[in-house]
């Protein structure tokens, strides 16, 4: 079913607003991976849910905040299936490392 697909970047900057990062899960319920987006201007920015909690998710992630030079205000989660809540723990370590 996803052979069909147009092939998405795992990250994309879909509007000047809004920057999505694949939450690197790719399955025949997220077909290519969750969306995952940081949202906002500035350095502070919200992310619109936390992926599934894969490894190479955190990292897409943690690497485009460091390139783009940017930080979490807050994590809003639309929904609690587990490819949108369960790498919440893992972007709090991250946020925490940040800061330290």
């Amino acid at each position: 079913m996803t052979t069909n697909l147009v092939k998405l970047q795992t990250i994309e900057q879909l509007s000047p607003l809004v920057l999505r990062v694949l939450g690197c899960n790719p399955s025949p319920m997220t077909l290519q991976g969750t969306n995952t987006y940081l949202i906002g201007k500035g350095r502070n920015r919200i992310l619109l849910d936390a992926g599934q909690g894969v490894p190479a998710y955190v990292d897409e992630l943690k690497n485009t905040m460091a390139k783009n030079n940017l930080g979490l205000q807050a994590i809003l989660i639309t929904h609690w299936h587990p490819d949108h809540i369960y790498g919440i723990k893992d972007i709090l370590k991250l946020i925490n490392k940040r800061k330290s």
